[in-house]
C-alpha cells in the first residue's frame, strides 16, 4: 500500500491545495513533504541530505544516526518543535505522518501563538532595521 491509497481510506484529501488557516497550510506541507518521501521510499537515507536552506520538514543531514524533523509553513519552523526519528526514509516519513495526524488534533490556540509569535518576531525586526 503506498501512501496515496493509505490517506484515501483515511478519508484525507492527499491532493488538496491547502487552505487558508494556519492548520490547513501545515497539514499540506505534511503532504507534500511525505508525497517528497515516497517518491524516494526505496533509495537509502543520503537521499534526503541537502544543503542551504529548504522548505523540508527534516534535517539536510543526520545527526549520528538520527535525524532532526521539524514543522514548517510558509518556509518558517515552528517553535520547538523538532522531533528525531532514526536516519531512514521509512522512519522520518512515519514521524511526519504521526505529526500530520497530530496537527488535526491540535487546539486552534496553539496555531493562534504561532501566528502571534511569528508577528512579533516580525515586528521586532523592523524595529531593528529602522
Amino acid at each position: 500500500m503506498d501512501i496515496e491509497q493509505w490517506y484515501k481510506e483515511q478519508g484525507i484529501d492527499f491532493t488538496s491545495a491547502g487552505g487558508t488557516s494556519v492548520r490547513d497550510k501545515c497539514i499540506y506541507q505534511a503532504e507534500q513533504m511525505l508525497a517528497k518521501l515516497d517518491a524516494m521510499n526505496k533509495a537509502n537515507a543520503d537521499s534526503m541530505n541537502y544543503t542551504g536552506s529548504s522548505p523540508k520538514w527534516w534535517a539536510g543531514k543526520a545527526t549520528g544516526d538520527k535525524r532532526a524533523v521539524s514543522m514548517y509553513y510558509n518556509n518558517k519552523r515552528f517553535k520547538t518543535a523538532v522531533r528525531w526519528a532514526d536516519n531512514n526514509v521509512k522512519s522520518v516519513m512515519e514521524l511526519i505522518a504521526k505529526m500530520h495526524g497530530e496537527l488535526s488534533m491540535m487546539p486552534e490556540a496553539v496555531f493562534e501563538a504561532e501566528e502571534k509569535r511569528r508577528a512579533e518576531v516580525l515586528e521586532k525586526n523592523k524595529v531593528k532595521k529602522s
